[in-house]
């Protein structure tokens, strides 16, 4: 049984050399991806005013702007490349060094008679198989904990509970309706901002039959009082 566990830990290191590798290979290409950033915002600009640029026969000009650009993207690349060669290079040895480790160390438990070679292929094959399901989940780690946060967030919105219920049957259900809007000394404040009051005994008068312009500069309320009327929010006081 000691034989057994000290067999069973051996080709631990394959795990982390798996990992390892996938590390790697997540790393470059987001070192890559931002290193393309600069570039891709150059394109994306030059698409977006092409009439300027060719208006201004500049397409020569964004297209040594853009080389030039690419010049430390691709700087990066190489290097990376080489980091990424080497560092994969080196773990796929040292993975087939420890596989040529478990097998020897393993034929040398089945000589003494510790275990048999079914146990050996069992386990060596378990640990392999898990050893990449071990390195994949590794690498999305930080997708779960971001997919996490927003799947919080989702939820948080789903069970919040609000305070107008549009299908409750015991609510207000007027037999005529007139068309004719009315606040009267409303006091209001978002949800998110309680403490930055923005109507304090505001009154406005839509007759019915007329139309009413709100103007005014931006973050005046304009759209808080459409929000107001069609029940979005329920006012403080008023």
């Amino acid at each position: 049984m000691e034989a057994r566990g000290c067999h069973d830990r051996c080709p631990t290191p394959h795990h982390r050399l798996l990992l390892l590798q996938a590390c790697l290979a997540q790393k470059h290409v987001q070192k890559a991806i931002k290193a393309q950033n600069e570039s891709s915002k150059l394109a994306a600009e030059a698409v977006s005013n092409l009439r300027t640029v060719t208006a201004f026969s500049s397409q020569a000009r964004i297209l040594q702007m853009l080389e030039n650009a690419q010049e430390g993207p691709q700087r990066e690349s190489i290097r990376q490349s080489w980091f990424a060669g080497i560092g994969l290079g080196t773990s796929q040895s040292l993975m087939s060094c420890t596989w040529a480790l478990d097998f020897w160390y393993g034929g040398k438990l089945i000589s003494q008679g510790y275990i048999t070679a079914k146990a050996l292929f069992e386990t060596f094959m378990i640990l392999v198989s898990t050893g990449r399901v071990i390195a994949d989940a590794g690498t999305m780690t930080n997708d779960l904990a971001k997919g996490s946060d927003a799947v919080g967030s989702v939820f948080a919105v789903l069970d919040r509970y609000t305070g107008i219920e549009p299908d409750d049957p015991e609510g207000h259900q007027p037999n005529k309706i007139t068309g004719h809007v009315e606040l009267r000394e409303v006091q209001f404040a978002y949800p998110a901002r309680p403490d930055v009051m923005i109507f304090n005994g505001f009154s406005i008068n839509i007759e019915s039959g007329k139309s009413t312009a709100l103007v005014g500069q931006s973050g005046s309320g304009k759209s808080t009082i459409i929000g107001l009327i069609e029940r979005f929010y329920d006012p403080l006081g008023g």
